[in-house]
């Protein structure tokens, strides 16, 4: 059987737009999910503004599935030297 794990999402600031922010941890992982959702049944062309991307980004860099058909593409952190104060 799975394990429960702990979440917490929390919908952000409502505005007169068809994206829903949404922040929250689920089973200790940050989650940022920007959902929209304007699409008609009848005229699925209609207001098509975003399709389905996905990015996981971690401390090595971002994985992202561009579109629903792909390209997945991997953008790996840019790792660089401080300079004498530390940045």
């Amino acid at each position: 059987d799975p394990v429960a794990r702990p979440r917490e999402l929390t919908a952000l600031e409502t505005r007169a737009s068809p994206l829903t922010a949404i922040e929250g941890v689920v089973g200790g992982v940050p989650l940022s999910l920007r959902v929209h959702d304007e699409l008609h049944p009848a005229d699925r062309d209609n207001h098509a503004l975003l399709w389905p991307r996905i990015s996981l980004a971690s401390e090595a860099g971002v994985l992202t599935l561009a579109d629903v058909h792909g390209p997945v593409t991997w953008s790996p952190a840019l790792h660089t030297r401080r300079d004498a104060a530390g940045r």
